[in-house]
């Protein structure tokens, strides 16, 4: 009875979970900086890419009807970057680091106390016995700190299309940078 009873605990609360999920598709929001001919540079949400313009959105929050359009004529390179890319490649490597330095810490185990023979007093001297939680503590520690670090190196990495204020480069390049805009994404 008790059994039957939990299984259809665990099926009402598993159909609750199916219900709850919202069925809105999350939009993908990549940053972008361009380099105009003169140098200037401009960042922004990249809302849309044309056959002549690119446009972009200072801030999420600002009015979508309202972009930066920027005319393909002065544009000298694009570069693109995923929103929180680089904080997610950190928090991705810190964990990585973390459960390696553990696993590699338990696995050495504890180390043997160190007996020096009489006749050297000084040959453990420098030995340090420590047990296999603190080893896992140390090396989750440092590796933590260096996946972290890597990761978020990674994630700073940003597509680039140099485009040159060339009409034509720019079209080559039209598809691919369509698929990083708000609005192609919406459709």
């Amino acid at each position: 009875m008790k059994g039957r009873l939990i299984l259809g605990l665990i099926f009402l609360f598993l159909v609750g979970i199916s219900y709850s999920q919202s069925k809105e598709r999350k939009v993908k929001v990549y940053k972008a900086w361009i380099t105009k001919l003169g140098g200037e540079k401009t960042k922004g949400f990249l809302l849309d890419a044309d056959s002549s313009n690119v446009s972009l959105l200072y801030n999420l929050e600002s009015d979508i009807n309202n972009p930066l359009h920027i005319p393909i004529s002065t544009i000298d390179e694009i570069k693109i970057r995923r929103k929180n890319k680089v904080l997610k490649g950190a928090g991705i490597g810190a964990a990585s680091g973390i459960v390696l330095g553990l696993i590699i810490g338990y696995s050495k185990g504890d180390d043997k106390p160190c007996t020096p023979p009489p006749d050297r007093p000084f040959d453990c001297i420098f030995d340090t016995e420590r047990s296999a939680g603190e080893k896992a503590t140390t090396n989750a520690i440092g590796l933590g700190l260096l996946g972290g670090i890597t990761g978020a190196l990674v994630g700073t990495k940003r597509e680039k299309f140099n485009i040159g204020g060339k009409q034509d480069v720019y079209l080559r390049n039209l598809q691919s940078l369509r698929q990083y805009t708000i609005s192609m994404q919406e459709q």
